[in-house]
């Protein structure tokens, strides 16, 4: 597997880390989906079409 590295700062957001990055096939667990970067996250992952267990 390749490590995803980007240059992060204050305002780096969920993303900026996904972008240009292949996530098909890929299954991505997240908590705390409901609220704040959880959510945040949850919304980046779907864009980049990897497959997402929420809970």
């Amino acid at each position: 597997m390749t490590r995803i590295t980007a240059g992060l700062s204050p305002f780096t957001d969920a993303a900026d880390i996904v972008e240009g990055h292949d996530l098909s096939g890929r299954t991505m667990i997240v908590t705390g989906d409901a609220t704040g970067i959880g959510i945040e996250t949850t919304r980046a992952l779907a864009a980049a079409v990897s497959e997402e267990t929420i809970g």
